[in-house]
């Protein structure tokens, strides 16, 4: 018996030698590979990659060169067929540059699978002996498009010609990361007419992009594969995805299905049937305030000639009356996230934060604070800091330090609390349990915890002998302190969602639109896009600022903060001194979010071409129109509607 026509590779897909261009072809699409390694593909509409660097950098010793393919000596080609996809199989050797050889071997697969027109491509480090490959600008980015989209922050597309200068974050660094800012998702897409096309990096431990956009030219958007622990080290993986019809949310739909594949969707429905108290956050709302502000000289925050300013307490005492005047407003549903309760405040003497500082009531009011929370019906959590290791710190030791590859440390002088390094991932779960036995012991009673930074920074890796810690290992101990606090304490959060962390999280800080120069101020890059929420609305919690007049963190002067939140079917913020009129205005997002909790965001679309009018579909029915020029909203659900308008 023979395997039926239909699913032969020699039957569907045809591979070719002309002329030194590689060929792949199928019914559908025909992929060349010219000698340099360029991809051009016909899919019933063109696409084509390339990358403005040379695709190796590789490490001699101290020395750092960028070779390009034909500076191998040795190149040999072959095919190679298997279950649905066939391609070529290309194996580079003896690369040789300014009467320099390098001693390493790379080989690379190009395949088309003809059962979903995929494109995939592998690079896999053969042989590394003393030199090694440290960066690969491979297969690069799309080139020719009408815009680019791209998963930075919660999302934006660049068209062609944007007349604002456009960078990740940070600008003058050559690339981003993966699972940072620039990057909540590890994909990249382009439009080009009625169609698209996606490049997704299945390995992004490694990983990251080069994204460049000069006013009214061409956006340079291109992949990066990265050394582990200083070499190439293990196969790295991409797929190319095309759409005769598509667009941004075309591809936001597929990197869903994607994950969805590889069972790392894990929905709001199946967290809350695990755990009960995320069913909590259900049309709540989010508290966010401190007990405790100390500035020490040494941070950036730290105002000289103002020492009111650079120490700001607010007793349990306070807080108490303010969360009653708020049960009073009608506030049901809260989560109540807490910082500054610490030995010296917020964002100090991390990660030796225990004990609860007495200057704001101590232990005893920190426990009658969660008491009252829980008499209210609501959640009671707190800000916790695993990364940051501060070096005032009773039990700091630049021994549990992150090591860099040159042997040193980093140390920045940012925070609240002045100088600190980078705590090892190693170390990460002895605090977090230190703490938590502390918590335990002490009797107070936490509904969750916030890992502060831990989903926002891209994964840190350690050189140190001691506790060397790649990237991919980083990950999965951050992942381990996530699950710890789900099984000890309850929601767990943190500050944004890269998306590797989605699983393990019940609920974020935020995941707003990038601005310029930084996310805290500045206009909006290009056209904001709720990509991350296209993915995943329904599998995490993620609150957006109720402000009702135009700008706030993560929102440009010309929009209204309270409007995206809507449209996004987030739950609100709420503020400690809010009034009658803020919390009727919070209704009626809590209320929205209450009716969309456990739905997929199905679409969205500009109504308008500057972004002003927009409109969001929701799998529960609801579908929301907002109006940031006239501060207009609609809600309608079942045949009715609900309209709004910010004075």
């Amino acid at each position: 018996m023979t395997i039926p026509k239909e699913y032969r590779t020699e039957d569907q897909l045809h591979l070719s030698n002309s002329g030194n261009v590689l060929l792949i072809a199928s019914e559908r699409s025909r992929l060349a590979i010219d000698p340099d390694m360029n991809l051009s593909l016909d899919a019933g509409f063109p696409v084509m990659l390339r990358t403005t660097r040379a695709p190796l950098v590789v490490r001699s010793g101290d020395r750092k060169t960028a070779l390009k393919w034909s500076d191998a000596g040795h190149r040999e080609t072959t095919q190679e067929r298997f279950a649905s996809a066939a391609g070529w199989r290309i194996h580079f050797s003896d690369f040789y540059k300014d009467g320099i050889s390098y001693d390493f071997e790379l080989e690379i697969f190009i395949g088309l699978d003809f059962l979903t027109d995929e494109i995939r491509i592998e690079i896999n480090p053969r042989e590394e002996g003393r030199d090694s490959v440290c960066m690969l600008n491979y297969p690069g980015g799309f080139v020719g498009m009408d815009a680019a989209v791209v998963p930075f922050m919660q999302g934006i597309r660049i068209p062609k010609k944007w007349p604002q200068e456009i960078s990740h974050y940070p600008e003058d660094a050559d690339f981003a990361l993966c699972y940072g800012r620039s990057l909540y998702m590890p994909w990249i897409g382009m439009e080009s007419g009625d169609s698209a096309a996606m490049l997704i990096l299945d390995t992004p431990e490694d990983a990251g992009i080069r994204l460049r956009h000069r006013s009214g030219g061409k956006t340079l958007l291109e992949t990066v594969f990265v050394s582990s622990l200083g070499k190439l080290r293990y196969p790295r993986h991409c797929r190319i995805r095309t759409f005769r019809r598509g667009n941004y949310v075309t591809l936001a739909k597929s990197y869903r299905n994607f994950i969805m594949d590889r069972g790392k969707f894990v929905s709001l429905r199946e967290k809350a049937a695990r755990n009960p108290k995320v069913g909590k956050l259900r049309g709540g709302c989010l508290l966010h305030a401190g007990l405790w502000y100390h500035y020490e000289p040494e941070s950036i925050y730290y105002k000289p000639g103002r020492p009111e300013g650079n120490d700001v307490v607010i007793s349990c005492r306070e807080f108490a009356e303010k969360f009653t005047r708020l049960k009073r407003l009608g506030i049901r549903n809260l989560c109540v996230h807490l910082d500054g309760w610490g030995n010296r405040g917020y964002d100090n003497l991390e990660p030796d934060s225990i004990p609860v500082n007495r200057r704001c009531g101590g232990l005893r009011g920190l426990k009658r604070l969660a008491s009252l929370c829980h008499d209210c019906g609501w959640l009671f959590t707190l800000h916790q800091q695993y990364r940051d290791s501060y070096r005032d710190a009773e039990g700091f030791d630049p021994r549990r330090l992150v090591r860099n590859v040159d042997g040193g440390h980093t140390f920045e002088e940012i925070w609240a609390g002045g100088k600190a390094g980078v705590l090892c991932p190693e170390y990460s779960e002895w605090y977090l349990r230190r703490n938590h036995a502390y918590f335990e012991r002490s009797g107070l009673l936490l509904d969750g915890a916030y890992l502060d930074v831990f989903a926002v920074c891209p994964p840190d890796e350690c050189f140190d002998p001691a506790h060397r810690v790649s990237r991919r290992k980083c990950l999965e101990l951050r992942a381990r302190c996530f699950d710890f606090v789900r099984s000890s304490w309850g929601v767990v959060s943190s500050e944004e969602p890269g998306d590797w962390a989605v699983p393990h999280l019940d609920l974020v800080h935020h995941a707003p639109w990038p601005l310029y120069p930084n996310p805290g101020e500045g206009p909006v890059f290009g056209q904001p896009l709720p990509l991350f929420n296209l993915v995943y609305h329904d599998a995490i919690v993620v609150p957006w600022s109720s402000r009702r007049i135009r700008g706030d963190w993560g929102h440009d002067k010309s929009s209204i903060p309270y409007l995206s939140g809507l449209l996004n079917a987030g739950i609100p913020y709420v503020a400690l001194d809010a009034d009658a009129a803020d919390i009727s205005a919070l209704k009626v997002m809590s209320r929205l979010n209450d009716r969309t909790f456990y739905s997929e965001m199905s679409s969205h679309e500009y109504l308008e071409e500057d972004g002003s009018v927009q409109r969001a579909a929701y799998a529960s029915g609801s579908v929301v129109t907002i109006n940031h020029n006239t501060g207009a909203y609609e809600i309608r659900e079942g045949g009715k509607s609900c309209h709004g308008r910010m004075d």
